[in-house]
C-alpha cells in the first residue's frame, strides 16, 4: 500500500522531479566550470588542502567513526530541517530551487577540483572517503 501511493505521487509529480535533477546537473556542470576560473595560487591551495585531506584519511586511527557519523548526521539534518522549513511557505520556495542549484555546484566543484589535481586518481578519490569512512565504522563495530 505504501509502495503505491509513492508511485502515485512520484507520476504526478514527475515534472517537479525532473525539473529538480535538471537543477542539480546544471549547477553541478557550473561548480565543474568554476575549477578552470581559479588562479593559480588558489589551485594550488586547494591541492594542498586536499593533500592533507588524504593523508588524513590514510592515517585513520584517529578518526572515531561515530563522531563522523552525527557530525555528518547533524550536518545533512540541519540541511533538511532547512528546506524543510522554506518549503513551508511559497516565499520560501525560490529559495530551496537556489539551495538545490548550490548543492549541485558544491558537488561539481569538488568532484573536478579532484579529478583536475589527481587524474584518474582524483575520480576514485571522490568517492573513495566515503567507502573508507563506511568500512572504518563497520571495522570498528
Amino acid at each position: 500500500m505504501n509502495f503505491r501511493l509513492w508511485n502515485l505521487s512520484a507520476r504526478n509529480n514527475l515534472n517537479l522531479y525532473v525539473f529538480m535533477g535538471a537543477l542539480i546537473v546544471v549547477g553541478a556542470i557550473f561548480g565543474a566550470l568554476l575549477v578552470n576560473a581559479l588562479t593559480l595560487d588558489q589551485q594550488q591551495e586547494l591541492a594542498d588542502e586536499v593533500g592533507v585531506y588524504l593523508t588524513t584519511v590514510q592515517d585513520s586511527d584517529n578518526i572515531a567513526a561515530s563522531a563522523t557519523f552525527w557530525d555528518s548526521f547533524l550536518f545533512y539534518g540541519k540541511w533538511l530541517g532547512l528546506i524543510w522549513l522554506l518549503g513551508l511557505s511559497v516565499i520560501g520556495l525560490p529559495i530551496v530551487l537556489a539551495l538545490d542549484f548550490l548543492k549541485g555546484v558544491l558537488i561539481g566543484f569538488a568532484v573536478a577540483l579532484l579529478v583536475r589535481q589527481l587524474a584518474w586518481k582524483g575520480y576514485s578519490s571522490s568517492w573513495l572517503p566515503r567507502l573508507l569512512r563506511m568500512r572504518l565504522s563497520y571495522r570498528r563495530s
